[in-house]
């Protein structure tokens, strides 16, 4: 779903390529639950996220926006936690 979010309007193809086979399943489940919509563009399915998504996970609708606010959450969430050492 992060990879469809931040990559979006991505080419369902793509996906699978990245994710594997398996990856089917996964966008179907998604898009039952109203987070992704698939589109036809010729014999392809393009895949974007809904505005479902959006409110769900407090993002922006305006898309720039919202892969600026993913972007910086990856950032954080990549960030080695610092734990402070006693001293002995």
């Amino acid at each position: 779903l992060s990879y469809i979010a931040y990559r979006q309007p991505v080419l369902q193809s793509q996906v699978i390529d990245v994710r594997g086979e398996h990856a089917y399943g996964h966008l179907k489940e998604l898009e039952d639950q109203g987070l992704i919509i698939r589109e036809r563009v010729g014999k392809s399915r393009m895949i974007r996220t809904t505005e479902f998504f959006a409110d769900y996970f407090g993002l922006s609708h305006d898309l720039r926006t919202m892969k600026r606010q993913l972007k910086s959450a990856f950032e954080d969430y990549a960030k080695p936690e610092t734990t402070e050492k006693e001293p002995i």
